[in-house]
């Protein structure tokens, strides 16, 4: 690291920050180190933030960096190493969310997609195809309508079967069923895998998955039927290509619906794989939960880079000082600002572990989803991997999305500056909080499934956890008869899991018991879940994720290098206590702790944060980015945040111009000419 501002704490630290990050990144980070400067060579990854682009302009340059990395073949061996694909996506991601957007929904939704639920004869529209890495097809996804989105079963949009000709016919019936919000549809797109209720022989069958060309693949031009649009700007994310269309009538060759778990014969005849058709309809929306992992990574490394300006800029802006002192002191030396800091960058480190392991469980899922497996253990390992990646997605995009807004008020004026970079940070993340699924709901999803699973358990079945995330339900009784003891910090921080655990399933218990009473009370399963949202449904869910993260990151920390070990506990114990803290008044009503308890987790907290201090600078060292990727002017590496602040008010188009409409400031104004007219 080069010497600078940044230095004294550097030297602080307790660990070798190089360590750390080879630990982070595994036998990938030599890749990692020559992809990130390969990618600051090129002038197309050129951050589109960093100049005043128009919608289309910011459209076209992401096109061109996707279009670059397909040039480069940076995504060529994406199936035989999994892994690998993954630190790729990330650097890429990190350098041009734009372009890594469109191609991420490109093959990992739409190609992924028709992977999972088609056959052979959809081989063109698979990720590895030619096609596909050519560009000669270019895919969305099109589940939303403009009326309906989470309540994915009632999509309008309909797919009726005509044998004599041997087709479907995709219709809209009006305008509330168009399908909206659709990355990559409103100027992009040849092909869309479109969510539709298929209707076979005059019979309403449920939502079905089809491929449907969008636009001529020479013309780029809309087919006959099909009317596509752009649906307008928006606060941020404006690189991303939302679309709607509208089908009238679109005739597609039966051969056009996926067609792993369902068919519909020549004849007209509707044959199924699996019986069921809620296993059915749960393995057909499994591409959800890909997505989601997705979006639950890529938060994770916002958090990194908002992370990385706020900290560095907090070790080198200096106000105040102690009485006498000729220096004054590095924010960072204040009690509030590490308060503010080093928990949400802990959080961000079990939120990494989390989602790297997550990622690796859902590639199980989708090596057995290739082979067409359809047995009762990958329907289980399907419904947990739904409930944890509703709950990856909703946790992660909210604790990125406080990051960045704490990160913005801890640089003062400078953070509101774009060339802090915060504030793009914060208006590119907010979609993720809303797209694919919001987070209030998916959060009711985590709690659905866990319900099911106490049922299960009050009723003395077993529940299949292929990825074993709910092995402690299991010790329901005990758990729930536990209570605290601790009688100091350092007992609050042993006991932290196994106080977590006891709160979700406090939480989940009390769940169950409030919707058994409304259900009682109004014999209706809708007025139980309904009025059992607030303080219990969405607080178990919540309960569930947190313990699940935390009893990953400790995993973690025991499989971690000696030399590393010692800073990772201090910051699994740190988003421990955390969580604690924010749920102490579950805690206090349930008696798990006595108030008196409390204070001993705020001293444990406030201890533990002095205490990662001196190591927060290297902490973020190991896990930033390279400062071409970065783009932060109070980020830098080299600590000269002023330096680079000027540097770029300096270098900015027109900041020493004067402006075109001058002499409307010059012109004296003649109040009385316009006085009369107005007549007020």
């Amino acid at each position: 690291m080069p010497s600078g501002p940044l230095s004294e704490y550097r030297k602080k630290a307790s660990f070798d920050w190089w360590e750390l990050k080879k630990h982070l990144e595994g036998p990938y980070l030599e890749h990692i180190e020559k992809l990130y400067q390969l990618l600051q060579r090129d002038p197309v990854f050129r951050p589109e933030y960093e100049e005043e682009l128009s919608r289309p302009q910011q459209r076209e340059h992401a096109v061109r960096q996707f279009r670059r990395v397909l040039e480069y073949g940076l995504l060529d061996d994406a199936r035989e190493d999994p892994v690998k694909a993954l630190q790729t996506t990330t650097c890429l991601r990190n350098a041009s969310w734009g372009g890594m957007t469109m191609l991420s929904l490109h093959f990992g939704v739409f190609g992924n997609t028709v992977e999972r639920l088609g056959t052979e004869r959809h081989k063109r529209f698979f990720p590895d195809s030619e096609e596909m890495k050519n560009l000669r097809v270019f895919g969305c996804f099109a589940l939303t309508e403009l009326s309906h989105g989470t309540n994915t079963k009632n999509m309008r949009t309909t797919a009726t079967y005509d044998k004599e000709s041997q087709e479907f016919i995709i219709n809209t019936p009006d305008e509330e069923a168009a399908k909206w919000w659709v990355g990559n549809l409103g100027k992009h797109c040849t092909h869309a895998v479109v969510a539709t209720q298929l209707v076979v022989n005059g019979k309403q069958l449920g939502l079905h998955w089809f491929v449907v060309q969008i636009r001529d693949m020479d013309t780029h031009l809309p087919l006959c039927g099909v009317t596509v649009g752009d649906i307008g700007p928006k606060p941020g994310w404006n690189f991303e290509d939302n679309g709607f269309v509208m089908f009238n009538n679109v005739r597609v060759p039966r051969e056009a619906l996926l067609n792993k778990y369902q068919d519909v014969t020549p004849e007209g005849q509707y044959v199924v794989k699996v019986d069921n058709p809620r296993k059915r309809f749960a393995l057909t929306l499994g591409s959800l939960s890909g997505g989601r992992v997705g979006i639950a990574l890529g938060a994770v490394e916002v958090g990194k880079m908002a992370l990385t300006i706020s900290i560095r800029y907090s070790a080198v802006r200096r106000q105040f000082g102690p009485p006498k002192s000729e220096e004054e002191s590095p924010v960072l030396e204040y009690q509030l600002q590490q308060y503010r800091l080093l928990p949400s960058l802990a959080g961000n480190f079990a939120m990494f572990f989390y989602t790297r392991w997550l990622y690796q469980q859902y590639l199980q899922i989708v090596e057995r989803s290739r082979q067409g497996d359809v047995s009762d253990s990958f329907l289980a390992m399907n419904a947990e991997m739904h409930a944890l990646s509703c709950g990856a997605k909703a946790i992660t995009t909210w604790y990125t999305r406080d990051i960045i807004q704490q990160s913005r008020e801890c640089c003062g004026g400078h953070g509101y500056s774009a060339f802090s970079r915060l504030g793009e940070l914060r208006e590119s993340h907010d979609p993720s909080l809303t797209y694919e699924g919001d987070n209030h709901v998916l959060l009711m999803q985590v709690a659905r499934y866990l319900l099911k699973v106490l049922n299960n358990k009050q009723s003395g079945k077993a529940s299949l956890s292929p990825f074993g995330s709910i092995a402690y339900i299991e010790e329901l009784q005990s758990l729930l008869s536990k209570r605290s003891r601790a009688s100091s910090s350092e007992e609050i921080v042993d006991g932290a899991l196994e106080a977590l655990q006891w709160r979700a399933i406090f939480l989940l218990v009390e769940s169950g018991k409030k919707a058994m009473a409304v259900m009682q009370r109004t014999g209706s399963l809708w007025d139980a879940f309904n009025d059992s949202q607030v303080y219990f449904m969405q607080s178990a869910g919540r309960a569930h994720m947190e313990q699940t993260i935390v009893a990953n990151f400790r995993s973690e920390v025991a499989n971690a290098p000696h030399s590393v070990r010692p800073v990772l506990k201090k910051l699994c114990d740190l988003y421990s206590l955390q969580c604690m803290e924010q749920g102490m008044a579950t805690f206090l009503e349930g008696s798990y702790f006595q108030p008196s308890q409390f204070a001993l987790v705020k001293d444990a907290v406030l201890d533990l944060t002095k205490a990662i201090k001196d190591e927060a600078v290297a902490l973020i060292d190991a896990i930033a980015v390279p400062d071409g990727i970065l783009w932060s002017a109070l980020g830098q590496s080299n600590g000269e945040a002023y330096k680079h602040m000027f540097n770029k008010v300096r270098t900015a188009q027109g900041a020493f111009e004067r402006p075109s409409y001058w002499h409307l400031l010059r012109q004296p104004v003649q109040s009385s000419s316009r006085r009369e007219k107005a007549n007020l």
